[in-house]
């Protein structure tokens, strides 16, 4: 409460001697640093068997800090695609064809190193070839 002053002198004196208290707010960041690493050896990739014109998924996994970045190398055909989700990428070869027999090496990396693996897909069964005559 302000008391009443005779005169505007007066008032402003008392104002400009009232102390002001301010609340500050205060952050706390908390910063956990992990340890840096390269990727660990590529788990749960296998070599496979898969039946012509079924559909099958190799799976490559690692861990590191940071995470991994996975890039394949294949015989490239239509059939076969991509897909990296969670932290694991996985090669999807659907309607299995001949063109699908053979090595596939995943490799994951990181800005401390890469590991890779290879294994190989074998496509079981009797291949229709077609024959068109003109």
């Amino acid at each position: 409460m302000i008391p009443k002053y005779k005169s505007k002198a007066q008032a402003q004196v008392f104002l400009s001697a009232t102390p002001v208290i301010f609340t500050v707010g205060l952050t706390l960041v908390l910063i956990l640093l992990l340890p840096l690493d390269p990727p660990s050896e590529i788990k749960e990739l296998e070599n496979t068997e898969v039946e012509v014109g079924s559909t099958t998924v190799l799976k490559c996994s690692s861990t590191g800090n940071p995470r991994p970045v996975y890039s394949w190398s294949y015989y490239q055909d239509a059939n076969v695609y991509v897909k990296n989700e969670d932290g694991v990428s996985l090669l999807h070869i659907r309607h299995a064809s001949a063109n699908n027999n053979g090595s596939y090496t995943c490799k994951a990396s990181n800005s401390f190193g890469n590991v890779s693996k290879t294994v190989v897909v074998t496509v079981k069964g009797k291949v229709n070839i077609m024959h068109y005559s003109r």
